[in-house]
C-alpha cells in the first residue's frame, strides 16, 4: 500500500487512464507505519525525540505517508492539486509542528479545491456514464490526449538529442524563407519526412506545433532538467553521506560561474552529480559563497548528511579563518574540508621550484619558448619540418602542461636546436624579432645547465605526473590518494640519494657528443687538463647540491601542504596494506579519532568486531575501499557488516579533488556559444544539467518513465494543447 504514494510521485495521477484512476480511488489511502520518521528537537532547554504514530491517520482524514521517503503527504492534493507544495511534492517530516501544519494546510484554497475534486470524482463520472454523449466526448478527449502525448514525445526526443549533445537549438534566422532555420526546427523537419503523425501535426495544428514560441522550447528544457533534478534528489535522499564540491570559472560573457557537484555513494558505487551553474559575479565573497552552500544543503535536505567539502585553491574559498570552509564547518560540523589534492600538487611544484633561481629562470624560458610558437602560425609550420610533435602550452594552474613541455623538449632537443640554427643561418624570410629570439633559445638549449635540468625534471616528473593523474581521477578516494602521496615521497627520497649519477651521465653524454660545454673542450697541456678536471668535479658537486635542493624543496612542500591529512587518519582503518598488522594489534587510537569526530554516527563496539573479522578473513585481503564496498553489495554482506559498510561509504564520500566540477566547464563552453549568448541563467544551467547528466535521462528512458515524467512536468502550467486524461 505504501508504494501507491511512491508510484504517484513518480507518475502523476493526472497522466493515468480513467481505469487506473478509479482503481487508486477505490483503494484505501496508504497508512504505512513510517518507523524511520523520527524528529529530534530542543524545547525549554531539553532535548526531545518524537516518533510518528499511525493514530495521526485517524485524526487527520486526508493524511497519508510514503514508506520509501519516510514523509507525510496530503492524499487529495497528491492526486488532484496542480499547485506545488510540500504536501504533494517533497513530503512533510517535522513532527514537532505537525498539528499546526495540518491545520494550516486544511485552510488553504489549493487543499479545499483538491478535496472537492477528490470527493466528486466518482459522482461526476457516474453522471457521465449515464449520459452516452458525455461518455463519447470523454473517450474522444482521451484519444486526443493520447495522440498529443505521442506528438510531444517526438518533440521531446528532438530536444533531448540536441541538448544531450550540447548543440544550439535556435538559428540566426528561423523564418520559413530561411535555408537554415536552426538545429531544432531542421531536425523536426527531417523527422516529419519519416513520421506521418508528426507531419500531420505540424501541418494542421493551429495552436501548438512545438516550434514557436520560444517559451515552449524553454519550458520543455526546464521540464527535462526538472526531471533530472528530481532523480538526483531521489538518489541523494537514500544516501548516508554527501559531500559538496565547488569550482569557479568565467564564461564567454565574463560572468563568474560557480559549478556545484554533490558526491555520494549508492549501491556500492561512487556518484558525483552536477546540480547546476550559479552566477556569483555580484558576490564572490566567502559569505556569498557560504549562502549558496546553505541553499544547496537545504534544497537537497542533506543537513545531517554533509560530511565533506572540497574547493579549489582560491583563498576566499579555502581560507582557514574567514574562508568558506570555516563558515561551512561552523554550521555543519561533520563537513570535513579537503583541499583539492591536484591543486595542492600544483602549488607544491610551483612554489617549491620558484624559490630556486636556476629553476625559475629555466621554467620562465620554457614558457617563453611555448609562447614563441603560439603567436605565429608560420613558426609552427616551419617547426613541423624539424619536429613531428608540437609544443604544449604552459598553464600556470595546470602543472602537468609544464611537465609535458619539459618532457617534449628533453625528447626532441636536437630537433629544436636544428630548427633554431636554420633560422639564424638562413634569416631570409624571418622578421628581426624571430631571429633574435631564435638565437636566444638556441643558446639556452645548447647550455649544459639546461641539458642537465631537462634530465632532472624528466626524472622527477615521472613521479609527479603519475601522482597528478591519480589525484585528478574522480574514482579514487582520499585514502588511496594519501597512499600515493606517501609512495611519491618515498620515490623522491630514493631518487635524491641514487638518481643523480644517472642524470649526470645522461647530460654529459648529450653534451660531449656535440662539444657544447666548455668543460670538455680540448686542453693544450696536462696542467690545463688537470685544472679543467678539477673544475668539472666542482661543477658536478654544485649541480648535485642543486638537484638535492630541488628534491628537498618538493618534499618539504608536499609534507607541509598535505599535513592537514592527519585529521583523516581514521581512513587507515580500511587500508588493506595494514590488515596484517591490525589483526594482531588493533588500532584503537584510529577508532578513537573516528569517535571524536563522528560521535554517535557509528556503533563502535560492533564496528571494532566487524573490523577484526575483516582483518583476519582472506576474503577481504588486498581489497581497497572501492573493491571492499562493491564486494559487500554483490555478496549481500552489508547487513552483517553494517558498520564497516557505513565507514567505507563515509571514506568514499569525502572527495579528494574538484575534477568533476572542472569537467563541467567544458560543457559550459560548448553550451554557452554564440547561439546561446543571450540565454537566461536558468536555461544555461538546465541545458548544462541535461548535457552533463545525460546518463540519468538514459536510465529513465530505459525504465520507460522518461516521457511521462517530462510531459507531466510540462503540463504543470496551462497549455493550449490537451495532455491530461479525464
Amino acid at each position: 500500500m505504501a508504494n501507491n504514494v511512491k508510484d504517484i510521485l513518480e507518475r502523476s495521477f493526472s497522466s493515468r487512464s480513467y481505469e487506473e484512476k478509479l482503481q487508486i480511488l477505490n483503494t484505501e489511502k496508504p497508512k504505512p507505519a513510517l518507523h524511520n520518521l523520527v524528529c529530534s528537537y530542543r524545547a525549554s532547554g531539553k532535548d526531545y525525540t518524537r516518533h510518528f504514530a499511525t493514530s495521526h491517520y485517524e485524526n487527520v482524514d486526508w493524511l497519508t505517508g510514503c514508506e520509501t521517503r519516510s514523509k507525510l503527504f496530503c492524499w487529495p492534493c497528491l492526486l488532484f492539486s496542480r499547485e506545488r507544495s510540500v504536501w504533494n511534492k517533497q513530503g512533510y517530516a517535522d513532527l514537532g509542528h505537525l498539528t499546526s501544519a495540518t491545520q494550516k494546510h486544511e485552510r488553504s484554497q489549493a487543499h479545499v479545491k483538491a478535496f472537492l475534486d477528490y470527493r466528486m470524482f466518482g459522482q461526476q463520472r457516474s453522471d457521465t456514464l449515464i449520459n452516452g454523449q458525455q461518455k463519447s466526448e470523454v473517450n474522444r478527449h482521451n484519444e486526443q490526449v493520447k495522440k498529443n502525448r505521442k506528438i510531444l514525445k517526438r518533440i521531446i526526443d528532438a530536444m533531448l538529442y540536441l541538448t544531450k549533445q550540447g548543440l544550439p537549438l535556435r538559428g540566426h534566422d528561423e523564418s520559413h524563407s530561411s535555408t537554415n532555420r536552426g538545429n531544432y526546427i531542421e531536425l523536426l523537419n527531417l523527422l516529419r519526412e519519416y513520421d506521418p503523425l508528426l507531419n500531420e501535426h505540424l501541418n494542421t495544428s493551429p495552436v501548438f506545433q512545438g516550434t514557436f514560441p520560444i517559451d515552449v522550447q524553454n519550458d520543455i528544457v526546464e521540464a527535462m532538467s526538472h526531471v533530472i533534478m528530481c532523480y538526483i534528489k531521489k538518489e541523494i535522499s537514500s544516501a548516508s553521506f554527501v559531500a559538496v564540491i565547488l569550482d569557479e570559472t568565467s564564461d564567454i560573457m565574463s560572468k563568474s560561474q560557480l559549478s556545484t557537484v554533490l558526491r555520494f555513494v549508492q549501491g556500492g558505487k561512487v556518484y558525483e552529480r552536477f546540480v547546476g551553474f550559479t552566477d556569483v559575479s555580484a558576490d564572490r565573497t566567502a559569505l556569498g559563497l557560504f549562502r549558496h552552500v546553505v541553499r544547496v544543503v537545504e534544497d537537497f535536505q542533506i543537513q545531517d548528511k554533509l560530511v565533506g567539502q572540497t574547493y579549489d585553491g582560491a583563498s576566499v574559498m579555502s581560507g582557514h579563518i574567514n574562508g568558506l570552509q570555516r563558515k561551512v564547518h561552523d554550521k555543519y560540523p561533520l563537513a570535513i574540508f579537503t583541499h583539492c589534492y591536484a591543486h595542492v600538487l600544483n602549488f607544491v611544484l610551483q612554489q617549491s621550484l620558484s624559490n630556486i633561481k636556476e629553476c625559475k629562470i629555466f621554467f620562465q624560458t620554457l614558457s617563453g619558448l611555448a609562447a614563441f610558437f603560439s603567436k605565429s602560425s608560420k613558426r609552427v609550420h616551419a617547426l613541423q619540418e624539424f619536429v613531428s610533435r608540437l609544443l604544449p602550452s604552459a598553464a600556470p594552474t595546470k602543472w602537468n602542461f609544464t611537465s609535458r613541455l619539459s618532457n617534449t623538449l628533453q625528447t626532441y632537443r636536437l630537433q629544436f636546436i636544428g630548427f633554431f640554427k636554420d633560422i639564424t643561418e638562413n634569416p631570409e624570410g624571418w622578421d628581426s624579432d624571430t631571429i633574435v629570439k631564435a638565437q636566444g633559445f638556441l643558446t639556452f638549449l645548447e647550455h649544459f645547465q639546461s641539458i642537465l635540468l631537462l634530465e632532472i625534471f624528466s626524472k622527477l616528473f615521472g613521479s609527479t605526473d603519475v601522482l597528478y593523474n591519480v589525484l585528478q581521477s574522480k574514482v579514487h578516494d582520499v585514502s588511496h590518494c594519501c597512499k600515493k602521496i606517501d609512495d611519491m615521497l618515498q620515490q623522491l627520497q630514493h631518487d635524491r640519494e641514487h638518481a643523480f649519477e644517472v642524470i649526470w651521465a645522461a647530460a654529459i653524454s648529450k653534451t660531449s657528443d656535440h662539444g657544447n660545454s666548455a668543460l670538455f673542450n680540448t686542453c693544450d697541456n696536462e696542467n690545463q687538463r688537470s685544472k679543467r678536471c678539477k673544475l668539472a668535479g666542482d661543477e658536478k658537486y654544485l649541480y648535485c647540491v642543486l638537484f638535492r635542493s630541488i628534491v628537498d624543496s618538493i618534499c618539504v612542500q608536499i609534507t607541509s601542504r598535505y599535513s592537514a591529512l592527519s585529521k583523516l587518519e581514521f581512513f587507515q582503518l580500511l587500508w588493506y596494506e595494514k590488515y596484517e598488522a591490525y589483526k594482531n594489534n588493533f588500532p584503537d587510537h584510529l577508532l578513537t579519532k573516528l569517535k571524536n569526530f563522528y560521535g554517535s554516527r557509528f556503533d563502535y563496539v560492533r564496528l571494532k568486531n566487524e573490523l577484526l573479522v575483516v582483518y583476519a578473513s582472506p576474503v577481504f585481503s588486498q581489497k581497497n575501499v572501492h573493491e571492499l564496498i562493491a564486494m559487500m553489495v554483490e555478496s549481500s554482506l552489508t547487513s552483517g557488516f553494517k558498520e564497516v559498510f557505513q565507514l567505507g561509504k563515509l571514506i568514499l564520500t569525502i572527495p579528494s579533488n574538484t575534477a568533476s566540477a572542472e569537467r563541467t566547464f567544458s560543457a559550459l563552453k560548448q553550451i554557452y556559444s554564440c547561439f546561446h549568448g543571450s540565454q537566461s541563467q536558468e536555461k544555461l544551467s538546465g541545458l548544462s544539467l541535461i548535457s552533463i547528466e545525460k546518463s540519468v535521462l538514459m536510465q529513465l528512458k530505459h525504465e520507460g518513465t522518461l516521457y511521462d515524467k517530462i510531459i507531466d512536468q510540462f503540463t504543470s502550467q496551462r497549455r493550449r494543447i490537451e495532455l491530461t486524461y479525464k
